[in-house]
């Protein structure tokens, strides 16, 4: 009899332990779990907050495409309303570039594209559409020409070059055509003449 009473306290004091150490383990996992759910709350409020930025950003490219949609179409309609663009609608719609890269690939075509638009843009007087351009040329094909040194001494100058009014014009015509003239087109080369006299 007393033999059954030993066993019977000792397999409830196991059962205790047991019970014990089970709650323990629940606790403990139960600690982890509730960590592991806040830091997931975090990183949901963090994609949250990034997918509100991105839905501003779409929305303003979106607002960027249509501006610059309603301006092709009244191009097309009017091609006389190209001239009628302004360097500040220009720059809005992400349109100048006066960065210089290394080019990755030589691409003659660009490079004497831009270089042609960067003639027109000059000999209209309109001295940050000049630059872009020339800087376009030079990041389609590094060494095209002189547009690297037209655009940085266009750059040197551009305040002044704003009034189109201003006198300076005619002296960096004939800097241009004096320094910078190795194999610039004739076409440009005999105008930008003119213009500086």
């Amino acid at each position: 009899m007393k033999q059954i009473s030993k066993l019977t306290k000792f397999f409830t004091i196991i059962s205790v332990i047991s019970i014990l150490i089970g709650y323990s383990v629940l606790l403990y996992k139960g600690y982890f779990l509730n960590n592991e759910i806040q830091k997931q709350e975090k990183k949901l409020e963090i994609l949250k907050t990034e997918e509100e930025k991105l839905i501003k950003t779409k929305a303003n490219l979106e607002s960027q495409i249509k501006k610059l949609g309603n301006s092709l179409i009244a191009i097309n309609k009017n091609p006389d309303k190209a001239k009628s663009i302004t360097d500040s609608t220009i720059t809005e719609l992400g349109v100048i570039e006066d960065k210089f890269i290394k080019s990755e690939e030589n691409n003659v075509s660009n490079a004497k594209k831009y270089e042609e638009d960067g003639f027109k843009y000059l000999l209209e007087k309109k001295v940050e559409l000049a630059i872009a351009s020339f800087v376009k040329s030079e990041n389609s094909y590094n060494s095209y020409h002189q547009v690297y040194e037209i655009a940085r001494y266009l750059t040197k100058n551009k305040d002044v070059l704003k009034n189109k009014n201003s006198s300076q014009w005619k002296i960096v015509y004939k800097k241009i055509i004096t320094e910078f003239s190795w194999k610039m087109p004739n076409e440009y080369k005999e105008k930008l003449i003119k213009q500086s006299n």
